[in-house]
């Protein structure tokens, strides 16, 4: 899964934030998520997102590749091919 390796931007890490209280008496702990925690509602959305602005933002180093991520992904997984074993090779 890629959930763990896209990091949430500081600015926005106030917004993913775990409230949590163990029981009467103990202190209340406050958490901020810096990367995208699976379980949470947002974590589809953020991932499939983060790819597409990745294959955006590298189209021109790998012109290739950016149709398959953009066109051929579902959440994190990205399913593509190749006429023959030479263009998968450049798409790799």
């Amino acid at each position: 899964m890629m959930y763990g390796q896209v990091k949430i931007h500081p600015s926005l890490q106030n917004i993913l934030r775990i409230v949590l209280k163990n029981s009467t008496g103990f202190p209340i702990k406050t958490y901020l998520l810096t990367i995208v925690t699976y379980g949470t509602t947002c974590a589809p959305f953020l991932d499939s997102r983060t790819l597409l602005q990745l294959a955006e933002d590298e189209k021109v180093n790998f012109p290739l590749a950016t149709p398959g991520v953009k066109n051929d992904s579902y959440v994190d997984d990205v399913l593509s091919g190749a006429p023959d074993l030479k263009t998968a090779i450049q798409i790799q």
